[in-house]
């Protein structure tokens, strides 16, 4: 069964994402009169934004990076991962490679940041405006271990009703960034090709994580 994961993120360079809003600050609809969530803390989210293709033989080691750095017991339900499937490795070539992973958004994020190379990613965005805001996978988990201990910015509280989606957020400090709220939908356990160094063309491999629609 493919999986659906909706995430959402705060474009702006040094984003910290959390959810659990303090009970004070949002209250939900409950037959009529108004419950507060019971939450207590804010959990700070860290985003990984992974530019690959189903032709790109070495991208599975980004993939399998990512999958490590959600494994680690710290890190659960920590760090938010999207496969951005764009650049000329996400190109079609029949007959092994048929299926079109890309998004006009995604390859719009694709060409804004400039990767030119591949696996590369971006972790919150970090460094944006610098040359080393794209980072190899081996460099990931160092700046994900650095961003997760920081102080959350920004409380995030989503809900789905009647196939709405509806987002509520608060700010945990004051800034004075121009903010823009993205949805984002993903998608886990597609089973399609991929190129793997060493193997070859992989017929069953699972794509996960990957970019749908925003």
């Amino acid at each position: 069964m493919k999986n659906y994961i909706i995430y959402l993120s705060f474009i702006l360079a040094t984003l910290v994402a959390c959810d659990k809003i303090e009970q004070e600050d949002f209250l939900i609809a409950n037959d009529g009169e108004q419950e507060v969530v019971d939450t207590t803390t804010f959990v700070k989210k860290v985003l990984i934004e992974d530019f690959t293709g189903h032709r790109c033989q070495n991208c599975p080691e980004a993939s399998e990076e990512i999958h490590t750095l959600q494994q680690i017991n710290a890190y659960t339900d920590k760090v938010i991962a999207i496969g951005i499937h764009s650049g000329f490795f996400s190109d079609l070539a029949p007959p092994n490679f048929t299926t079109d992973f890309t998004t006009d958004e995604g390859t719009t994020i694709h060409d804004f940041f400039g990767a030119t190379s591949y696996p590369t990613g971006m972790v919150n965005r970090r460094g944006f405006n610098s040359t080393s805001h794209l980072l190899n996978y081996p460099e990931w988990g160092s700046v994900v271990a650095d961003l997760i201990s920081q102080e959350p910015e920004i409380g995030i509280k989503m809900s789905v009703e009647n196939g709405t989606i509806i987002v509520e957020t608060k700010l945990l400090k004051e800034l004075n960034d121009e903010l823009k709220l993205v949805v984002i939908l993903t998608e886990n356990k597609i089973i399609d090709k991929q190129l793997v160094e060493g193997q070859g063309v992989i017929e069953d491999y699972e794509h996960n994580h990957v970019m749908r629609a925003s």
